[in-house]
């Protein structure tokens, strides 16, 4: 259920969409997939690095990892040094792993920590806890 609630915020559709690539007006740099994981904050790094790990891996993320780790550090808008990353994001989903990958990044990363501070608090509705 959060999800949706993130997403209908975010982007205006309630549905995720994991091929999904685009500017981030927010100043994330570029959102893509199943969150919005964006250049800027690293989330988008985390994926791709942890999608390096699956079988099915070809390497094509390989070229921009200094990028992203310069603009994850700087937590930068930029999109310099990116070109054809949307296109390759959108291909890679046709990668179950790609998918998988997006969905255990969003869960370690945001969800479970979220769900630790959710039952800490005590709070029981499903509304109230999609908020957190």
């Amino acid at each position: 259920m959060s999800t949706y609630i993130i997403g209908l915020y975010q982007s205006g559709f309630v549905a995720s969409y994991p091929a999904r690539c685009e500017k981030d007006d927010s100043g994330g740099g570029l959102a893509s997939g199943y969150i919005n994981f964006t250049t800027g904050n690293g989330d988008a790094l985390e994926v791709i690095q942890e999608y390096q790990k699956t079988a099915n891996y070809t390497g094509g993320f390989d070229k921009y990892i200094g990028t992203l780790k310069k603009l994850a550090a700087t937590h930068s808008s930029s999109t310099a040094g990116l070109d054809g990353y949307c296109d390759l994001w959108t291909k890679s989903c046709k990668d179950p792993n790609f998918f998988a990958t997006q969905i255990a990044v969003a869960n370690s990363r945001y969800q479970a920590p979220s769900l630790k501070y959710v039952k800490k608090l005590g709070i029981q509705y499903a509304v109230s806890r999609s908020v957190l």
